[in-house]
């Protein structure tokens, strides 16, 4: 039987290329994608502004970073809810589970991440809302990495719990989600508010919100300086992280990389899915 070679090296690629993707995040307005080279026991930066890439299926721990900086999974054990194991995340939560849902004010581990002030927020993403939680000394960073179009603090509580309950009470008081569904993210990308406008949506809930309780009446922090170039009011078509993408790329947003294939057709590739997997490219032509 006749199988198509790009169908074999969307399999075969990444894991022979030893390029393991273990890191993505952004620095102020400046995405950052590493990956780890097994044959030169390093890590890179990989430059975003080309895009001939071949990713696996399966994905694998992505170890972890500390003082001495970077160390491998000793086991590369597969990973699926998580980016990293148990073990490797020991580091700074003990329980994992826990970055989702606190047990407790991180008494019983000690966790320092548990331990410290988190803010509620209220996150913009065009004319759509979620409300969400983090450290307090990472509000505008999680902003930026989420992609929102701004971001503004709610309240701040003394631990990860107390937030995390604070989190579900305005939640369900303002009736937002604290989860934005890619779909609807993506539609708003082709969309450009202005300041005054975004601040008119988040103005709107804070009255709602300050008739039930005590919050910050805090000035909203437009988030513009994505390097992105205009989509034309088009809305970009999510695609499957694994297997083959090639094109031309026209900037990344928080979660996503944005590019052109050679249909013209506007592709966004989630970036946050690809710790993990095995990058490989460019691929053979046949």
């Amino acid at each position: 039987m006749f199988v198509r070679a790009d169908l074999l090296l969307k399999d075969t690629v990444p894991e022979m290329a030893g390029r393991h993707v273990v890191h993505y995040g952004w620095e102020d307005f400046d995405p950052v994608l590493l990956v780890y080279d097994r044959r030169t026991d390093k890590t890179e930066r990989l430059e975003l502004d080309r895009l001939d890439w071949s990713l696996s299926e399966a994905k694998c721990c992505v170890g972890s970073f500390g003082e001495d900086g970077y160390r491998p999974c000793a086991q590369a054990r597969k990973v699926t809810k998580f980016d990293q194991c148990s073990g490797c995340a020991s580091s700074w939560i003990a329980v994992q589970s826990c970055i989702y849902e606190p047990q407790c004010d991180g008494s019983r581990c000690e966790s320092r991440i548990c331990k410290r002030e988190h803010t509620v927020y209220l996150a913009l993403f065009g004319s759509k809302a979620k409300i969400g939680m983090t450290t307090s000394r990472r509000l505008r960073e999680r902003g930026i990495e989420q992609g929102a179009d701004a971001i503004v603090p709610l309240v701040r509580k003394e631990n990860r719990l107390e937030g995390r309950r604070a989190e579900n009470e305005i939640s369900r008081t303002l009736r937002l989600p604290q989860m934005m569904q890619k779909r609807k993210v993506l539609e708003e990308q082709g969309r450009n508010l202005q300041g005054e406008r975004l601040d008119e949506i988040y103005r709107s809930y804070l009255a709602t919100l300050s008739s039930r309780m005590d919050v910050l009446d805090a000035k909203l922090e437009v988030l513009d300086q994505y390097p992105m170039k205009d989509l034309g009011g088009r809305v970009p078509q999510l695609v499957d992280t694994a297997g083959k993408h090639r094109g031309t790329v026209l900037g990344s947003k928080g979660k996503f990389l944005f590019y052109e294939d050679h249909l013209s057709k506007l592709n966004a590739l989630e970036l946050a899915d690809l710790p993990g997997r095995h990058l490989g490219g460019p691929a053979k032509r046949y």
